[in-house]
């Protein structure tokens, strides 16, 4: 296994933001009977991108599974009931819970549909994530003499450091006390980036209107990246069968989406699949010192470069060059004057979490993360 060449600290992802927003979902459903089912969306979404906000309301679509086709029965709206940003150190992670009770007859197989795009840009293990989004379903099947209630989970942790061990071990209602059994899997892309009407609400647009039916087409992972192995880890990242405890050990840095599905069976006969997808971020190795009010700075990235800029009351800079992630320099300049702004170029640079470094007049330095999209 790798060992750390630097000092270990943590990585707190930059203020930089982008147009796409989305890093994961849950979904359930409860039954209350009499027909009626509670169905419960959670929909995570980076709070530093400047993407779209969380859908107020939502639109949702149920579709019934008949003779092998999908016909649509309903569309609806949701409000947020709740939202929130769970406390995570270094990242931003908002979440919104829709919550709506909806009737359907005891008749079959019905799967509720919510899709949106577009997933977070930095994302590493999937292909152009900036264009693609997620589809979110739970689907219930129905009968005189049955009543379904799919698992709750806790929330998975966000945030793990390179080179330390993640473990994500479920707290899991199950109130029917069915048995389940949980794998990765691949997460179902949702809408696209057209954003004009009429396309923007098509199946290829950031909201389809009504969402588009089921089947639905997987995300494409990025080579060497899979629905089963979608962080490079060493150990490789797994998940438990029967527990659903995901753990390994993070070999690189960057912003990984992990789909997990749950199939659930009652006294061995198979009921039905849940799914969720969540993004983990894997820190970085590099010793930092966050600047304090007497050395504060801010970034600003405009086309190919990156502005920093302080204000006149902090301390004189002296130097602000730019680092990868190993800590290499990548640029430099040397401050003259009483200047509060200096450029570093960015061109040519992949997408990838990078550092600025400041060093004032009065012997100091401070770095922030800053991430190139």
């Amino acid at each position: 296994m790798k060992k750390p060449l630097l000092l270990l600290t943590f990585l707190a992802f930059s203020t930089l933001s982008y147009a796409s927003h989305l890093i994961g979902y849950q979904a359930s459903h409860r039954c209350l009977g009499n027909q009626q089912y509670e169905v419960k969306f959670v929909i995570y979404r980076d709070c530093n991108s400047t993407g779209a906000s969380f859908d107020d309301p939502m639109e949702i679509a149920v579709y019934q599974h008949a003779g092998g086709n999908y016909l649509l029965f309903s569309t609806s709206q949701i409000s947020i009931t709740e939202i929130s940003a769970p406390a995570n150190p270094g990242i931003c992670v908002e979440k919104a819970v829709y919550v709506k009770i909806i009737s359907l007859p005891d008749d079959g197989e019905y799967t509720i549909v919510y899709q949106r795009c577009c997933l977070a840009a930095d994302i590493v293990n999937i292909a152009d994530p900036a264009n693609f989004g997620l589809t979110v379903t739970t689907t219930i099947h129905t009968g005189s003499n049955i009543c379904e209630t799919s698992p709750l989970f806790s929330e998975p942790p966000f945030l793990t450091e390179i080179y330390k061990p993640y473990v994500y071990i479920p707290q899991i209602l199950q109130p029917n006390g069915d048995s389940l059994s949980f794998s990765f899997c691949d997460i179902w892309n949702g809408g696209g980036p057209q954003l004009n009407a009429p396309a923007v609400t098509s199946c290829e647009g950031a909201r389809p209107t009504p969402p588009c039916s089921p089947p639905f087409d997987s995300l494409t992972y990025t080579a060497p990246f899979s629905a089963q192995s979608p962080v490079p880890a060493d150990p490789a990242f797994s998940i438990d069968p029967l527990t659903g405890t995901i753990s390994g050990i993070p070999q690189q840095i960057g912003r990984y989406m992990i789909g997990v599905c749950i199939e659930e069976f009652s006294n061995g006969t198979y009921i039905g699949t849940s799914r969720m997808a969540f993004l983990l971020t894997v820190g970085g190795t590099i010793a930092t010192n966050e600047p304090n009010s007497q050395h504060a700075f801010y970034l600003v990235q405009t086309g190919d470069e990156l502005i920093v800029n302080w204000p006149e009351a902090a301390k004189k800079v002296e130097g602000v060059s730019l680092l990868n992630a190993n800590g290499q320099v990548l640029s430099t300049r040397i401050i003259a004057g009483n200047t509060l702004a200096e450029s570093l170029p960015l061109a040519g640079l992949p997408s990838s979490v990078m550092f600025v470094k400041v060093e004032w007049s009065d012997g100091t330095s401070s770095t922030k993360p800053f991430v190139k999209y």
